[in-house]
């Protein structure tokens, strides 16, 4: 979507409009995505609790705010690097 001359892209993690900017002929924006549990943990969890412990530690995951630009090929999101706080 362009507001006032502005692209702005739809996150969905989110529900939300993030602004773009463009850089080096790329759009880049601020968004969550998707992360997932670490295979260290999954294994740490299945040696703990089992094999539900293993099950439930790889299907946790959450957001976080990541750098992103747009693959142009697909229109997916491409993480470029994560946000620290």
């Amino acid at each position: 979507m362009v507001y006032q001359g502005s692209p702005y892209i739809y996150v969905p993690m989110e529900n939300a409009f993030s602004k773009a900017e463009k850089k080096d002929g790329d759009f880049y924006f601020t968004g969550k995505v998707k992360g997932s549990a670490k295979m260290g943990d999954v294994v740490t969890a299945s040696i703990f609790f089992g094999i539900v412990g293993g099950l439930i530690a790889s299907s946790s995951s959450s957001a976080y705010p990541f750098e992103l630009k747009i693959d142009y090929l697909n229109g997916a999101f491409i993480p470029i690097k994560e946000i620290q706080k």
